[in-house]
Protein backbone atom coordinates (compact mmCIF):
# COMPACT_ATOMS: atom_id res chain seq x y z
CA UNK A 1 0.00 0.00 0.00
CA UNK A 2 1.47 3.39 -0.94
CA UNK A 3 2.15 5.94 1.79
CA UNK A 4 1.65 9.62 1.02
CA UNK A 5 3.41 12.36 2.97
CA UNK A 6 2.03 15.86 3.60
CA UNK A 7 4.36 17.46 1.06
CA UNK A 8 3.07 15.07 -1.63
CA UNK A 9 -0.58 16.06 -1.10
CA UNK A 10 -1.16 19.75 -1.78
CA UNK A 11 -4.20 21.25 -0.06
CA UNK A 12 -4.70 24.01 -2.62
CA UNK A 13 -7.43 22.19 -4.62
CA UNK A 14 -9.88 22.40 -1.68
CA UNK A 15 -8.59 25.47 0.19
CA UNK A 16 -11.34 28.06 0.52
CA UNK A 17 -14.23 25.67 -0.21
CA UNK A 18 -17.32 25.85 2.01
CA UNK A 19 -18.16 22.33 3.19
CA UNK A 20 -21.31 21.32 5.11
CA UNK A 21 -21.18 18.55 7.71
CA UNK A 22 -24.49 16.95 8.73
CA UNK A 23 -24.12 15.56 12.24
CA UNK A 24 -21.36 16.20 14.73
CA UNK A 25 -20.78 12.80 16.31
CA UNK A 26 -17.41 11.02 16.31
CA UNK A 27 -16.97 11.07 12.53
CA UNK A 28 -18.50 14.49 11.92
CA UNK A 29 -16.22 16.21 14.42
CA UNK A 30 -13.08 14.51 13.09
CA UNK A 31 -13.90 15.31 9.47
CA UNK A 32 -14.83 18.91 10.28
CA UNK A 33 -11.55 19.51 12.12
CA UNK A 34 -9.50 17.93 9.31
CA UNK A 35 -11.26 20.04 6.69
CA UNK A 36 -10.78 23.19 8.77
CA UNK A 37 -7.06 22.42 9.08
CA UNK A 38 -6.94 22.00 5.29
CA UNK A 39 -8.18 25.56 4.81
CA UNK A 40 -11.89 24.92 4.22
CA UNK A 41 -14.77 26.95 5.62
CA UNK A 42 -16.75 24.30 7.54
CA UNK A 43 -20.46 24.63 8.35
CA UNK A 44 -21.89 22.09 10.81
CA UNK A 45 -25.54 21.09 11.16
CA UNK A 46 -26.29 19.15 14.36
CA UNK A 47 -29.46 18.12 16.16
CA UNK A 48 -30.00 20.45 19.14
CA UNK A 49 -30.95 17.55 21.44
CA UNK A 50 -27.65 15.72 20.96
CA UNK A 51 -24.82 16.23 23.49
CA UNK A 52 -22.38 16.95 20.65
CA UNK A 53 -24.47 19.93 19.47
CA UNK A 54 -22.85 22.18 22.09
CA UNK A 55 -19.41 21.47 20.56
CA UNK A 56 -20.62 22.23 17.05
Amino acid sequence: MPVFRDEECPRDPIRGWRIGICGYGNQGRAQALNLRDSGCDVVVIAAAKRPSAAQA
